[in-house]
């Protein structure tokens, strides 16, 4: 039997359905808890860096480096 294609549903993606009425539901979303994970990863690796920067930036220049040649 031939399969049919319905599109969008208010449900989500509608991959094709059977003549029996079978749906193949596709997840539109990747796994919400990995995503949450990795944006706050990302948040730590942030913060981390911006801290490192303004550490650097807080330094003396060196003698060698500010005198004018």
């Amino acid at each position: 039997m031939g399969t049919y294609d319905y599109g969008r549903t208010i449900l989500g993606r509608i991959g094709s359905a059977t003549r029996g009425g079978e749906f193949a539901v596709k997840k539109e979303e990747p796994d919400r808890e990995k995503m949450i994970a990795a944006r706050a990863m990302q948040r730590a690796i942030g913060r981390e860096l911006r801290r490192m920067y303004d550490d650097v930036v807080q330094e003396p220049v060196p003698d060698d480096i500010s005198r004018s040649s």
